[in-house]
């Protein structure tokens, strides 16, 4: 159940606007949401097919933020892409995605933004400890291969991605693409060697970080581009996805407006996972919080740019996503 006040703690489920099976793209009104104050239709951000309607029309008292309140599945096709957000097209199960690792050695690999792919662990059966990522990160070997995989915490992101919708007074509805897209294009301004492309034998490096946004159409996949992204605010970025994914959809993109992008996201959903992460109490205990976390996959060429290049960029990247009140600067 999204939350669509302030001060919203529950709502009751409306009308269906879809059915299991149907195709959902930004801006589709998904279900109208009933409150104690008004009724409003639930727009959905993100592309997919609905695989199962969890709550009945008419369903009373349905808690903001309750996983038991999850109203929709979405389904998402797996595509090729410069960055995803999802784990892979294989179903895994808990064990196959959290490796062998001590508390200590994962929260430092966050904090250095570590790919635990192909680290070996020295420890006891195996289990990779804080030597093993101090050791990565020396010899790079976060970015030994690509593509280069990384858990990212994005749960201030969503709750300022709430708080910006709330108080837009339906000027404008960020969609968590919307960050990312803009996250990019701030980790290209601090890595600018990644904002590049082999071009007649040689490399280019652009000024300007224009990102290609793939959009799913009835012909195939296309990539609009959203030019100039690092001179523009979150609410700019918004309104060119939704005009740009639009003419995709309706075959009327100019040529200039799908070709020519320097770097590439395709978004296969916010399939996002809570996560225990160790902490210590202020009495010397050590307890755990829960933390909303996305994996984001990035590959490069590497005629262009070199592993240890692409772990700076995925760093950058990490650090901006995980304080995202500096894109507001």
């Amino acid at each position: 159940m999204p939350a669509l006040s302030p001060t919203m703690t529950a709502g009751n489920i409306g009308s269906w606007q879809k059915k299991a099976g149907d195709s959902v793209v930004p801006g589709d009104v998904l279900v109208e949401i009933e409150t104690d104050k008004a009724q409003m239709d639930f727009e959905f951000q993100e592309e997919g097919v609905i695989a199962k309607l969890l709550k009945e029309s008419g369903e009373k008292d349905v808690a903001v933020g309750n996983d038991s309140s999850l109203v929709a599945k979405l389904l998402k096709v797996p595509r090729p892409a410069t960055l995803v957000t999802t784990s892979g097209g294989r179903l895994e199960t808990a064990l196959d995605r959290e490796p062998n690792i001590a508390p200590a050695a994962k929260r430092l690999a966050r904090e250095k933004g570590i790919s635990l792919e192909g680290i070996k662990g020295t420890g006891k059966g195996g289990k990779i400890v804080e030597e093993d990522i101090k050791k990565a990160a020396s010899g790079g070997a976060a970015a030994a291969g690509a593509p280069a995989a990384v858990r990212i915490s994005v749960s201030k992101l969503l709750k300022l991605r709430q708080a910006l919708n709330s108080s837009a007074n339906g000027e404008y509805k960020l969609s968590v693409n919307d960050f990312l897209i803009k996250a990019m294009a701030v980790a290209a301004r601090k890595v600018p060697a990644v904002n590049s492309s082999w071009r007649d034998g040689f490399i280019r490096q652009f000024n300007s970080v224009d990102v290609s946004v793939a959009v799913s159409t009835p012909s195939g996949l296309i990539t609009p581009i959203v030019t100039g992204v690092e001179g523009l605010g979150l609410e700019s970025i918004s309104s060119k996805v939704k005009e740009l994914a639009k003419k995709a959809r309706d075959n009327k993109l100019k040529p200039e407006e799908y070709q020519g992008g320097t770097i590439c996201i395709s978004n296969m959903g916010m399939n996002s996972a809570k996560v225990a992460v160790p902490v210590e109490n202020e009495d010397g205990t050590t307890g755990i919080e829960w933390d909303e976390q996305v994996t984001v996959t990035a590959s490069f060429d590497h005629k262009v740019v070199d592993g240890a290049v692409g772990a700076e960029w995925i760093k950058e990247l990490k650090k901006v996503l995980e304080n995202p009140l500096s894109l507001m600067l």
